[in-house]
């Protein structure tokens, strides 16, 4: 069984001033066992817009990409 879990939070802005809040979603991968059955293992992680826009990492470490939207943004 999988969760996923906000583990990250932060504003970004385009070239156009406007700004965005970008989410980071972490999923947690059940490795139960007979010693420990709530044992979990960190998967992928995955980065929208709080308004639901599916966001890649760009070039820049700091720069992103709006893929609906082919927008770069930056975090501020």
């Amino acid at each position: 069984m999988k969760r996923e879990v906000e583990i990250e939070r932060f504003r970004a802005k385009a070239k156009d001033g406007r700004e965005y809040t970008i989410v980071v979603l972490q999923q947690f991968i059940s490795a139960a066992h007979l010693t420990d059955p709530q044992a979990e293992i960190p998967g992928l992680k995955r980065l929208i817009t709080s308004t639901g826009l599916v966001v890649t990492p760009d070039d820049d470490p700091e720069s992103f990409k709006i893929l609906q939207t082919d927008q770069i943004v930056w975090k501020i």
